[in-house]
């Protein structure tokens, strides 16, 4: 019996944990052929599917989420009104909870999967296998003369130390990130999650970690995203593995994980201080300032601490922090997300992700939707259409302020200038003053490239606040652009007149050791392309550049005035 599970991923930079591990786990414990194959959701249809039917399949499993739903169901119809003998079968996150609905619904699916898949997979392959009845195995949904049955809920799960290493030796990554969990489960249970049906977590041993950690330093990944949903619920024990990271990672790959920052103490924030540079990025989920809204969605948070120790993180200067904020959330009005927002912001975290609820199936928010008024759309992604407490309109505007903090805050590419501006207004009403710009300006309805965004925002800054950014401006663009031609109205003079002074700098030593210290024997003649000189106010600058991915070595601005007086 050939099967074949697959996996219709988001992005083709993203990969698939659950169809390798189901697929090795069915290796190691049957006989059945297994293999998986991993697409993408801006693949064309017709291609996918003729994809999946050159491995002949009889049994096709789907890994189902919000974003492949629809495609799935749309491609296991298809298939299976070409050949009515196979059997389709869905898993996921997605069909786990209202399995019976769906099953009914959609007469095409053979079985559903409901929660983590190792052992219900597998008893149901061995019972197809053997032609033997699956009505009792947990963890399944089934039809049985004409109705759909569901089986008991799994009261026991696989040791994850049983499950193989997930990814081959030889499997290339580059450009792609790749996931690995070390726990499953999550101490905590905020309602708008769906780790908040699980109880307790799970987790693998530190020396199988250790035995894994060696492999995945030694793919060509973007990065490894821990899907842990609280990396650091055991201290110790994260500790540990962090530090074991830093030990193999020779090749520096970035490590991503979510961490729940008020339980850090003193201890742990000083280890995150002396991490290496670049190597850590750190998710944390503060969603929303408000006591009340968190108090309504079970998060036990105190935002101050929380603040105050996000602050001593990001002031490290070595570990990437993202913070989430979420939109439609019970209680937050548009002007109490307006102080989420401004509370968060004066963080200066690298990057502001500005979600919208989604009221996911299972989860105790979408059980509690009538209670706080919260109405969503009945298909994937079941994302908020407004509560009691925000309309719709609103939302869609702060879907445009999102789009701009993308845009202008996230990775800092024009943090000066920012900086300049909030002396003289609150984060929120920028934004949203800069959205209502945009509005009106039609700004919104096409592709910006980064020189033109320059362009939008002095304009902007410029007619609203009546202030004279070009230093700021300057100084953010030519930390950004390494050979963009810097806009007459941010420089007035032309860079090609300072060349001379370029090649002076490059042959003193000190400058050359400072600043180019592995291209020491690289000719004069090139390296000059390699940096930027301007004159301001009778002071010499240059902009040297690094890692463009990594903020804390993106580029620096060095007044070289005195050195090119020869002193």
């Amino acid at each position: 019996m050939n099967t074949l599970l697959v996996a219709i991923n988001s992005k083709f930079s993203h990969s698939n944990l659950a169809v390798r591990y189901l697929s090795d786990y069915l290796r190691s414990n049957t006989q059945i052929n297994v293999s998986f194959l991993e697409l993408t959701i801006n693949q064309d249809t017709d291609h996918m599917l003729a994809k999946i039917l050159e491995n002949k399949p009889d049994v096709i499993g789907f890994s189902c989420y919000i974003w492949n739903i629809e495609l799935v169901l749309q491609m296991a119809e298809t298939i299976k009104i070409d050949n009515s003998k196979a059997r389709i079968i869905l898993g996921g996150p997605e069909v786990s909870f209202e399995s019976k609905q769906t099953m009914e619904s959609y007469p095409f699916i053979d079985y559903i999967i409901r929660g983590e898949g190792e052992s219900p997979l597998n008893n149901l392959m061995i019972a197809l296998n053997r032609q033997e009845s699956v009505g009792n195995i947990p963890g399944l949904t089934h039809r049985f003369n004409n109705s759909v049955v569901i089986n008991d809920d799994q009261k026991s799960y696989v040791d994850l130390n049983d499950l193989s290493y997930p990814y081959l030796e030889n499997e290339d990554f580059s450009n792609q990130y790749i996931y690995y969990e070390t726990t499953r489960g999550c101490p905590f249970n905020c309602s708008f999650c769906l780790s908040s049906s699980e109880q307790g977590v799970r987790k693998l041993s530190l020396e199988r970690i250790r035995e894994d950690l060696l492999k995945l330093v030694r793919t060509k990944a973007n990065a490894i995203k821990l899907v842990d949903r609280t990396f650091n619920y055991d201290k110790y024990r994260a500790m540990e593995i962090m530090s074991y990271i830093v030990e193999v990672n020779k090749n520096n790959v970035k490590f991503h994980m979510e961490l729940t920052a008020e339980i850090l103490d003193d201890e742990f924030i000083g280890f995150i201080n002396q991490l290496p540079v670049d190597m850590f990025q750190f998710e944390i989920g503060v969603q929303s300032t408000n006591p009340k809204t968190l108090a309504a969605v079970n998060r036990r948070s105190d935002y101050q601490k929380l603040a105050a120790i996000t602050s001593r993180i990001i002031d490290g200067k070595n570990a990437h922090v993202h913070l989430d904020l979420i939109a439609g959330l019970p209680y937050e009005s548009y002007e109490i997300f307006k102080r989420s927002f401004n509370e968060i912001y004066n963080l200066r975290a690298e990057k502001l992700q500005l979600g919208f609820l989604k009221v996911l199936k299972g989860t105790c928010i979408r059980a509690d939707a009538d209670l706080y008024g919260i109405r969503y759309l009945d298909k994937a992604p079941y994302e908020v259409v407004k509560t009691n407490d925000i309309n719709l309109s609103e939302l869609l505007f702060l879907k445009k302020i999102e789009k701009l903090v993308t845009l202008y805050y996230d990775e800092h590419y024009f943090i000066n200038t920012l900086d300049t501006v909030m002396d003289f207004t609150a984060p929120f009403d920028f934004f949203e003053e800069f959205a209502m710009y945009w509005t009106e300006c039609s700004l919104f309805d096409s592709y910006h490239k980064k020189s033109m965004l320059f362009d939008l925002l002095y304009d902007f800054i410029k007619k609203k606040y009546k202030l004279d950014v070009k230093d700021s401006l300057l100084n953010d663009f030519l930390l950004c652009e390494k050979n963009i031609e810097i806009p007459n109205y941010l420089y007035d003079k032309t860079e090609k007149q300072y060349v001379h002074l370029k090649h002076d700098l490059l042959v003193r030593h000190d400058f050359k050791n400072a600043y180019f210290p592995q291209q020491i024997d690289v000719p004069n003649k090139k390296l000059v392309n390699e940096f930027r000189l301007i004159e301001k106010d009778n002071e010499y600058f240059a902009y040297l550049y690094g890692d463009k991915n990594n903020i804390f070595n993106r580029s620096i601005r060095v007044n070289v005035t005195k050195l090119l007086q020869g002193d």
